[in-house]
Parts: C-alpha cells; structure tokens; sequence
C-alpha cells in the first residue's frame, strides 16, 4: 500500500464520528446513511423513521440508548451491530451505567395516588398519519392543572418524549397492558 492511501485510509477512518449510547439517531443516520437498513431491519418501530416528519422530529431526540428501550432491544446488542455495520470497533462502550429496562416502568407511584382526574391522548392515530404528536403532547401538558394527568397511549413506550418531560420537571409514570403503552404525565401534585 503506498503511503498516500494509506494516510488517506487512516484520515477517514479519524474523519468517521463515533457512535455511542449517547449518540442522536439523525446524527448517526446523517454520518452513516447506510444504517438506516440496519435499523429498520433490526426492529419494526425503527420503520416509523422512513416517515420524513418523523424522522425529523423524533431521530433529533432520540438517542441509541432510547431507541433500545423503545424497540425493546438490549441497548448493548443494538450499539454493537450499529457500530459494526458503521466499520467501527462494536466493543468500545461501558453499558454498566445504562439500565436494560426504562425507569418509566415501575410499580405505580405514590403521586398516582393523588391525581383527580386524566385525559386520554392516543397517539397512534397521528403516528399512522406520518404527523409527530409532540406539539400535542406539550400543549395537552401545558394545560394541565395540579392533579391532573394526561395518559398518552401507544403501542411503544415513548422513552424520548417521557425523557423530555420528566426534563421539565414533570412526574412520569408507565405501564404496559394487553400491548399498549400508558404514559401518565402529571405537572404538579
């Protein structure tokens, strides 16, 4: 090999951004396109990102670690063929410090105890539509009075969106029954 290809050689692959649990789907799709097959053939609620409004809305706030828990994939397995697939070393991650289960689905919490009253939001509808339910959600969380919940509904545990709120200073609860997801969302006790 000459010495220019292989500066060249060595060049692209420092070029080449690492993927970690942290990493952003739409930063790992943008660097690596050829991972969307990867991804879509790894799980069926990745193909919900072919979807272009859902792919720029939720691939911006997802990150491989999320996506795992959404698709139910240990994230340990789904970093590894990822960075595989991408032509890097898959064994280059500390997964101790990432639990395989999501923190939103526990035993009932005290503060459920105290809400008065929930609203409904199913979501599945909107998603089948290619429209990101997001700005719905919010709003719907931003008229909440104290007590008050909202109970979004989906057929997968929305990890991103629940991260979000519980950002903002939400209380986050969530259950899986015959299928579906219950995400309750309650602003103030």
């Amino acid at each position: 090999m000459s010495n220019f290809l292989h500066v060249q050689s060595v060049f692209v692959t420092i070029m080449k951004k690492d993927i970690s649990l942290k990493s952003f789907i739409s930063d790992v799709l943008e660097q690596y396109p050829e991972l969307e097959e990867v991804l879509m053939n790894s799980s069926p609620k990745f193909k919900k990102l072919r979807n272009p409004i859902l792919r720029n809305t939720f691939a911006r706030v997802t990150t491989i670690y999320q996506a795992s828990l959404v698709s139910g994939i240990p994230a340990k397995h789904l970093l590894k063929k990822l960075r595989k697939a991408a032509g890097l070393d898959p064994s280059t991650e500390e997964f101790e410090q990432y639990p395989q289960t999501s923190q939103y689905l526990t035993d009932i919490p005290e503060w459920m105890e105290a809400v008065t009253k929930w609203t409904d939001l199913d979501v599945r509808p909107y998603l089948k539509k290619g429209i990101a339910p997001l700005d719905m959600i919010l709003d719907e969380v931003n008229s909440l009075k104290p007590a008050e919940a909202i109970r979004i509904i989906n057929d997968f545990l929305p990890v991103p969106v629940l991260d979000i709120l519980s950002d903002r200073g939400c209380l986050v609860w969530a259950e899986l029954e015959y299928g579906l997801f219950y995400s309750y969302v309650c602003v103030k006790i």
